[in-house]
């Protein structure tokens, strides 16, 4: 009996061995018109960075438009929002695209995503500042005193007739980032 009893606690350990991490410690939002978005924790050296992941749940086809990119570098459209302990919201600003005016040669970013798939991006978290009282606090010293952090896009308002037919127009929001 108790060798069955180890053989099963073996097959059990070794099945969920097997399994694929889906989840891979990601907030998740909500989808929206078949687009999820999540936000994780990314790579720590040289500088903590974060995952901005976005999936298409059930669209044949998914492009997003997320920006601009010139010479310069690209510049993501993608709100960040903080959350305080006590449950107040306050907006972060995000520095990590390149410095002044993108002038010429400025083209628009679209992320083709085929179903099933995902898109990941990473940004540096020591370019996501909140003020606090005219004070610049970088997102990794926030988190450590217990805030939270969402992103969001939102291509709803802008107007139709700059899109093709088959670019993603929605708000994903999403989940809470902890430390």
């Amino acid at each position: 009996m108790r060798i069955l009893f180890a053989l099963a606690c073996t097959a059990g350990f070794l099945a969920l061995g097997a399994t694929d991490n889906t989840n891979d410690n990601i907030a998740w939002g909500a989808p929206d018109h078949g687009l999820r978005f999540g936000i994780a924790f990314g790579p720590t050296s040289p500088e903590p960075q974060m995952r901005l992941i976005f999936q298409n749940v059930d669209r044949p086809e998914c492009l997003v438009p997320l920006g601009s990119s010139s010479a310069k570098g690209p510049v993501y459209d993608i709100q960040f929002t903080l959350r305080a302990p006590d449950g107040k919201e306050s907006p972060v600003f995000n520095f990590n695209g390149p410095p002044g005016v993108q002038h010429a040669d400025v083209k628009p970013i679209v992320i083709e995503i085929p179903k099933g798939q995902k898109h990941e991006i990473l940004l540096s978290m020591k370019k996501l500042i909140y003020l606090d009282n005219g004070k610049s606090r970088p997102l990794p010293e926030m988190l450590a005193l217990h805030y939270s952090v969402h992103a969001s896009v939102d291509t709803s308002g802008d107007a139709r007739w700059t899109r093709t037919r088959d670019q993603w127009m929605g708000r994903v929001v999403s989940g809470d980032l902890h430390q």
